[in-house]
């Protein structure tokens, strides 16, 4: 099941100077903490001026689709996607 959210988001995360990457290791949404296992895919785009690089972070039950607001330096979970059958009937 896909849930397509606009919502706050805690993030460590950490910046690698030698590769300039971003490594994001842990994630509080919701009460619960997430171990960022790994970061599947990253790009930016723009809204407006401002640049929003995206994350989409794997976890051991569900994958997130997080966005940080350049400017702002807020972290935002966009959308989650979880590992749970859907509920077709067949």
């Amino acid at each position: 099941m896909i849930q397509r959210l606009h919502t706050p988001v805690t993030v460590a995360a950490i910046f690698d100077h030698r590769t300039r990457q971003v490594i994001i290791k842990r994630m509080t949404y919701d009460g619960r903490d997430y171990a960022v296992q790994r970061v599947t895919y990253h790009y930016t785009r723009r809204v407006g001026r401002v640049l929003a690089h995206v994350y989409c972070a794997a976890t051991g039950g569900a994958y997130f689709k997080l966005s940080f607001n350049a400017e702002t330096l807020l972290w935002i979970v966009e959308e989650i996607h979880d590992h749970e059958p859907s509920s077709f009937i067949f």
